[in-house]
């Protein structure tokens, strides 16, 4: 039979940051399973790093336990804002900041005439 493989940091910091959030919330582990519909056997593997949850497990479980940071993986799942919103938003910054670009290109033009 293989070995075992030790789970790496990144999922030990995705299981601490879900059992606290979990209990910040004051849910059970059978709680949290009846609200987002994942087998409460499946959170106490996420919970205790035998297992890590997909992007889209992460994103249910943030539904309910609010917003979630996960450390490892430099993700910051935000309930408040879908990921188009926030797609929507950086579009027009970055195009706020061409247009400004090109105003300052213009006005340097202009100075070295």
């Amino acid at each position: 039979m293989p070995k075992r493989r030790k789970p790496t940091k990144p999922i030990y910091s995705i299981a601490q940051q879900l059992s606290s959030a979990r209990k910040v919330k004051d849910l059970t582990q059978k709680e949290l399973s009846e609200k987002t519909g994942i087998a409460e056997s499946r959170i106490s593997d996420y919970e205790t790093a035998r297992a890590a949850p997909s992007f889209a497990t992460i994103q249910k479980l943030a539904g309910i336990l609010g917003s979630l940071f996960i450390d490892a993986t430099h993700v910051w799942i935000d309930t408040n804002n879908s990921v188009q919103e926030n797609a929507k938003k950086q579009s027009e910054e970055i195009k706020a900041l061409r247009s400004e670009v090109a105003r300052l290109k213009h006005l340097v033009g202009e100075v070295e005439q």
